[in-house]
């Protein structure tokens, strides 16, 4: 019971914080969400480190490093992306995909000249193009 107690106090501390900053959190994926969809990684980077600093001059604890696929969408799903559904292993794609994923109302824009994401969302929903 020892160590079951050292590890739930080092997840109180990990929890704690994250909660701390889950409003930065909150507000950075909603602006991602909007608007970085058709951007490109260094774009996205930009505009991800332009809404951080307006954050931080707002004293609005985030994440320092926050990983749009991994806030959204779990490791199994992101697995399956990889292995049943022959998804890159690209940081981009993924994001590209959870971004197209929230945008359940319109239709995502995507530059595609490999036909990457035309195949991936075809497999992840079979008869819906």
């Amino acid at each position: 019971l020892r160590h079951d107690r050292v590890r739930w106090g080092v997840q109180l501390e990990e929890l704690s914080e994250q909660i701390s900053r889950i409003v930065g959190d909150c507000l950075l994926s909603a602006a991602a969400s909007l608007y970085l969809g058709p951007w490109g990684p260094e774009h996205r980077r930009e505009l991800m480190n332009h809404w951080k600093a307006v954050l931080k001059g707002l004293s609005v604890p985030h994440s320092k490093e926050l990983d749009l696929a991994g806030y959204w969408a779990p490791a199994t799903a992101r697995f399956r992306w990889h292995a049943e559904l022959g998804l890159p292993q690209d940081s981009h794609l993924q994001e590209s995909v959870v971004l197209a994923s929230l945008q359940n109302s319109t239709w995502p824009v995507f530059y595609d000249p490999g036909g990457i994401a035309g195949d991936f969302f075809e497999k992840m929903y079979p008869g819906s193009f």
